[in-house]
This record gives C-alpha cells, sequence and structure tokens, in this order.
C-alpha cells in the first residue's frame, strides 16, 4: 500500500508517516499542494491536512481543494486530517473522510485508509 501525506507541520507529518509505515505501507510526505499534487498517482491514497502552503515560501492557505482535484482525477481515495473543523466540515460535504486531528487516533485514519482503498479496488471499471 502506497500513502502520500501532505502536512507542513513537521511533527506531525513524521508521526503519521511513522504509523503507516509500521503498518507495512510505504509513504511520501510532501508540506506543499504543488509538490504534492505532482504524486497523487503513485498513492494508492492520500491524507491530506486541510491548510498548507501552495507552494515553497507561500502563506499556508486551504489548498486542500488543489490536491483533492488530483485524487479525484485519479480516483484516489482522499482523507482530510485537520485541527480547523470548518475544513473537516467543507471536506465531508464534498463527500470525503475527513478526521479533526485534536480528537483523532491513528488507528481510526488507519481503518479509513483500508476501507476507502478497498471501496476503491471493488470499483467496476466503467
Amino acid at each position: 500500500m502506497r500513502i502520500l501525506i501532505v502536512d507542513d507541520d513537521p511533527e506531525v507529518a513524521k508521526t503519521l508517516m511513522k504509523s503507516i509505515e509500521y503498518r507495512g505501507a510505504e509513504v511520501k510526505v510532501f508540506d506543499t499542494a504543488m509538490e504534492a499534487r505532482k504524486h497523487v498517482e503513485w498513492a494508492d491514497a492520500v491524507i491530506c491536512d486541510g491548510t498548507f502552503p501552495l507552494e515553497a515560501g507561500k502563506e499556508p492557505s486551504h489548498c486542500w481543494l488543489v490536491v483533492a482535484t488530483q485524487a479525484i482525477r485519479y480516483e484516489k481515495p482522499f482523507i482530510v486530517l485537520s485541527g480547523d473543523e470548518t475544513v473537516c466540515a467543507q471536506a465531508r460535504k464534498a463527500g470525503f473522510t475527513a478526521f479533526c486531528k485534536g480528537s483523532t487516533r491513528i488507528a481510526a485514519v488507519w481503518a479509513a485508509l483500508k476501507e476507502a482503498i478497498n471501496k476503491s479496488l471493488d470499483k467496476p471499471n466503467v
């Protein structure tokens, strides 16, 4: 399983990466939308923070939609993991799985990842 993580907080990204690698997945981590979107096709699923820079040196903003667009394009499961409840609500409204960081356990994220990947594999080709 290959997981793409997008988060500009190095501690969060490192913790998430180590937890997912421990479960046997290969992980790539990016801290900007423009870099991450180039690698979405590689991934089996994407975990994305809600607020991070579009490009290096830019101010953080709600760039999760830039990465989500690529996930939709390549039909990849997309999970938002944000500390911003508004972002989580927007992601859920758009049909994505979303967790708020303060109340989330990695086991729940891992279970959601596995479920989303399994559903994507079961999709009939149209």
